[in-house]
């Protein structure tokens, strides 16, 4: 029987990650990162499971090539990176799963031998001594925090390619076993940094200087107002003319994310998040009104900063009209909208003073 290829990315400090910070948001977050993953997939692996902070692919009677080992990892290394960065350039909230999420890291393990399958609900599974070994290389004292290790039967594989390959690039490493000590050899994935491209965060609206303002004071710290602020789970708690809230439950809201409002009337409304930087100590959230007739562009901007004991929120409401006709309806446009924008921020001040 042909050895198969089994290969693992491991996200580390995932551990740390959730038992330190909010685990909601962390879960959303690892699940993105670790979709990422699988479709960073292009060696047509088969994916075996999720393991949590990891995924186990394997391929059957098959080993890639050396320079198809290396591509896949470097894929998924680049990656991964890529989406941290985009989390934390498109990041409104401040708690500590998203405000952590960038320093997370990756390992990869990869292993070949012998794999039989269990199967399960008609899921098929690979089983085995050698995919228990490939779960104990994940422990090792590679001394390095982000790297590919190949096991001892695929550095043998690859014997020819490690002698040939930069010494400064490959380096050999001896694990402990209870059958003595194995020798495999890993790279570190560090030097790959500089291809990771940085994201391009969008522009938030324009402030225009004559917005309609008005502002509520709440009797909770300023981080306690901005997250139930910055929750479309409890929308509806304080937007009394919303019936439904449509957006996607499984991902964070963050810059440029949408969201649906089916008011009483069954009318929609479309919203898209933002964020900006207007000050040391301040928090600030907005959302762009989507589709209103008349205007360019339609905005809010809540800021949140501290007030004695407790926080004062600040509601900007910013309307850019289209030429002409848009400004001799603005004041009508201010003047139903200012009165419910009102009515929502009383009723944000008492969810949060509950909470």
């Amino acid at each position: 029987m042909a050895d198969s290829f089994l290969f693992i990315p491991d996200i580390t400090g995932f551990t740390k990650f959730v038992n330190s910070t909010e685990i909601e948001h962390g879960q959303h977050i690892i699940s993105e990162l670790l979709e990422g993953i699988i479709e960073s997939n292009q060696l047509d692996l088969v994916v075996s499971e999720v393991e949590g902070d990891a995924v186990l692919f394997y391929k059957h009677n098959t080993i890639p090539t050396f320079e198809e080992l290396v591509s896949q990892s470097e894929k998924i290394f680049i990656t991964f990176h890529e989406q941290l960065k985009q989390l934390e350039a498109h990041r409104i909230c401040q708690c500590g799963a998203c405000s952590s999420a960038i320093n997370l890291s990756i390992k990869i393990v990869a292993h070949s031998g012998a794999i039989g399958f269990t199967k399960v609900l008609n899921h098929e599974k690979p089983y085995g001594a050698d995919v228990v070994k490939i779960h104990t290389l994940l422990k090792n004292n590679v001394n390095e925090k982000e790297y590919v290790l190949l096991s001892d039967s695929l550095s043998e594989t690859y014997k020819k390619e490690l002698e040939q390959v930069s010494i400064a690039w490959v380096k050999p490493n001896s694990t402990p076993s209870s059958e003595g000590e194995s020798q495999h050899h890993y790279f570190s994935l560090f030097p790959l940094f500089e291809h990771v491209r940085e994201p391009v965060r969008p522009k938030p609206p324009e402030r225009l200087p004559d917005p309609y303002v008005t502002s509520i004071y709440i009797e909770r710290p300023k981080e306690h107002v901005f997250e139930v602020l910055i929750n479309l789970d409890v929308r509806k708690l304080w937007n009394e003319e919303a019936k439904e809230v449509i957006y996607d439950e499984h991902k964070v809201n963050r810059v440029g994310a949408s969201h649906q409002c089916v008011l009483n009337d069954n009318s929609v409304i479309n919203f898209e998040s933002f964020t900006d930087e207007i000050g040391e100590g301040k928090l600030i959230y907005g959302e762009k009104i989507l589709g209103i007739k008349m205007a360019r562009e339609v905005a809010v901007f809540f800021i949140v900063e501290n007030e004695s004991n407790g926080a004062r929120l600040i509601l900007e409401l910013h309307i850019k009209p289209l030429p002409v006709i848009g400004w001799l309806i603005k004041s009508l446009m201010l003047y139903k909208m200012s009165g419910t924008l009102k009515d929502q921020l009383n009723s944000l001040k008492s969810l949060a003073e509950r909470q």
